[in-house]
């Protein structure tokens, strides 16, 4: 496939480039070249206490490079988005590791705009994926790890621990915006490869490295636009923050708002109106009721154990000069795979359809309408030979190794239900996401290292 290049400002290119040198430097092997292990590595004798010892040894390196990814803000501030310089960044490193490396734009892809689960209104100027590939002698499994560069914005304002690009390190956490969704994570897969190859370990099976773009705010066209181009590998590993929890399946989530619209205004006269502001609080009670009657049924065999799936508002705001004429409350549902979309669609219509009857709100028009696309919900079989690994890694590294549905929405449906590729998600733990004072477990990540590269043995070899 030809390749695009990123155009940005030469210093900032030069910045990003000195950054993946240091990155890249010492690895012993040359391009398509890897060093032999001392050994004699293959894929029988090359187990996670092997490994854990090199991530050991490499683990200021792996802190050091998630600072720098940190330190290079790629928020997405729809419809555009400043993930550029992180892909520049990630090419570099990338293409030092010996990958062949797809560089492209969502708009380079002719059938995307034309794909059932594409979402228009995004503009993907500078803004491109990168896909690296690190190819195997051919005939073995591949595999692949899905991340995405994009982050949340820095607000909410002031962060208190840290800044928000800082990097910095406290008690075993690492701060910034995007180091627990999902830089850690990209940089974990990364860093996984490179432990493999130093090992020695030939693989058969090709393994991917992606960073796609737009993925914050239901976007998945960057995801989506990937497989459409021909990048889909055996199976996928998504590194979304789960906690160390293997996830064969995840939550759908649609945003929706209801806006309560009425006479706006000063009582100078004694003007008789009601105020949409003071409706949104019979609002905000009916959206509780709505959120606990949503989270009271039982939960699906792989979610067993977890949390039911949130009902939660996201923002509020009503202005005026006076009395305002609107006052708007959006909100978010997420939902089961075995509900389907149409189901919650028509839940949350019937909601607003009671709001309208409710005598506190006879004197307001209330509209809803949705603020989002269907993220939809997917899943892949839970006894995949791959999550049985993952699990068996992660116990063999004294965690619990749970197999558990996913408590949040993600790009997992674009390969389950759009794709031939199956994909489960296990990522770090942290908090803060999309908050202030974002981190990740550190301890989390270099574990993480350790687990995927296991994979890529065990699975690609």
């Amino acid at each position: 496939m030809e390749s695009v290049q990123i155009r940005c400002p030469q210093n900032r290119i030069a910045c990003a480039t000195q950054i993946a040198i240091t990155f890249t430097k010492g690895i012993r092997q040359k391009r398509g070249e890897p060093a032999p292990y001392e050994g004699g590595g293959n894929a029988m004798n090359v187990d996670i206490d092997l490994i854990k010892s090199w991530v050991s040894n490499h683990r200021d390196g792996i802190v050091h490079s998630i600072q720098e990814l940190i330190r290079i803000p790629t928020e997405n501030r729809p419809p555009t988005g400043d993930e550029y310089v992180g892909q520049l960044y990630l090419k570099g490193i990338l293409e030092g590791m010996g990958a062949d490396v797809d560089v492209f734009s969502p708009d380079d892809v002719p059938e995307l705009r034309h794909h059932a689960a594409f979402y228009p209104g995004r503009d993907y100027t500078n803004r491109p994926n990168v896909v690296a590939r690190f190819c195997g002698s051919g005939g073995g499994r591949s595999i692949g790890f899905s991340s995405h560069m994009d982050t949340a914005s820095r607000d909410p304002l002031p962060w208190l621990e840290s800044e928000p690009f800082s990097g910095e390190v406290k008690n075993g956490r690492l701060y910034g915006r995007g180091s627990y969704d999902m830089k850690a994570g990209l940089l974990a897969s990364v860093w996984a490869v490179r432990a493999v190859r130093e090992l020695g370990v030939p693989l058969r099976g090709d393994v991917m490295v992606e960073s796609v773009v737009d993925e914050e705010w239901g976007g998945s066209n960057g995801t989506l636009a990937a497989r459409l181009r021909g990048h889909n590998p055996d199976i996928v590993v998504i590194p979304e923050p789960s906690h160390m929890v293997v996830a064969p399946a995840h939550l759908g989530v649609r945003i929706y708002r209801i806006t309560l619209s009425g006479a706006a205004g000063m009582r100078f006269g004694g003007e008789s109106f009601e105020n949409p502001a003071m409706g949104a609080s019979v609002v905000l009670e009916a959206i509780q009721s709505f959120g606990a009657e949503h989270q009271s049924r039982p939960l699906p065999a792989i979610y067993a154990g977890g949390d039911p799936p949130p009902v939660d508002v996201l923002a509020i705001h009503a202005q005026g000069y006076g009395v305002p004429r609107s006052c708007s409350i959006d909100f978010f549902v997420h939902f089961f795979e075995e509900e389907g979309a149409a189901a919650v669609e028509s839940k949350v219509y019937r909601f607003a359809d009671e709001l309208r009857r409710h005598p506190r709100l006879s004197q307001f028009q209330i509209d809803l309408e949705p603020q989002s696309r269907f993220v939809e919900p997917s899943s892949m079989p839970a006894d995949h030979p791959c999550i049985r690994l993952a699990a068996e890694a992660l116990k063999a590294l004294g965690r619990d190794g749970v197999v558990r549905g996913a408590p949040f929405a993600c790009d997992g449906y674009v390969f389950n239900r759009h794709s031939p590729t199956q994909a489960f998600i296990l990522g770090p733990g942290g908090a803060a996401a999309h908050a202030a004072d974002e981190y990740v477990l550190i301890d989390d990540v270099l574990d993480l290292v350790s687990v995927y590269a296991y994979l890529i043995v065990k699975w690609a070899g």
